[in-house]
């Protein structure tokens, strides 16, 4: 089983640098990408969709921030977005596939969180 995570500081951007031809070279089995930086209606390319995948997006709800997505082989048992916290919930941050016995999420954590406060 492969696992590709990746940052993408807007996926339209990573697109145009030639991150879905070097991924799909990859036979990565799930594809997490954070920081979408785009809403799924904007993502109408086919480079977006690739055969082979199935596709879900959280989006942010202040277009062009944060989202996260992930791309799988096989369809899911169940899709889950957000966390149940308003705060990280409008920020389109956390997606979840669950499978039979396996469940892969995409998680974009924001900065303050990660930060130790002495």
């Amino acid at each position: 089983m492969r696992i590709i995570s990746f940052c993408a500081g807007g996926l339209e951007s990573a697109a145009q640098r030639g991150f879905f031809d070097w991924v799909l070279g990859q036979d990565a089995d799930f594809i997490c990408i954070q920081d979408l930086g785009a809403q799924e209606y904007d993502l109408q390319a086919d480079v977006f969709f690739p055969a082979g995948y199935n596709a879900y997006f959280f989006d942010a709800v202040e277009p062009g921030r944060d989202g996260v997505a992930i791309y799988t082989r096989e369809l899911p048992k169940a899709i889950m977005t957000g966390l149940g916290n308003a705060e990280f919930d409008m920020e389109g941050r956390y997606i979840q596939a669950d499978f039979e016995s396996l469940s892969v999420c995409s998680v974009l954590v924001p900065s303050e969180i990660g930060r130790a406060h002495v």
